[in-house]
């Protein structure tokens, strides 16, 4: 799972502040610099999203 690091409205507290009930049955990445938005729409964040993704064999 990838996470932005804060919320939806670039709050300081991110939709998922303690991961760690997750990060119990899958692995968590948090990505800092992101809202629920920018995660996808911002060049960094995004290029983040697009390494983390599996590759085709």
């Amino acid at each position: 799972m990838l996470r932005a690091g804060r919320g939806m409205l670039d709050q300081p507290v991110p939709l998922y502040p303690d991961p760690a009930p997750i990060a119990e049955r899958i692995p968590v990445r948090t990505i800092d610099d992101a809202n629920h938005y920018t995660i996808l729409l911002a060049d960094g964040p995004a290029a983040e999203v697009a390494a983390a993704l599996p590759r085709p064999a």
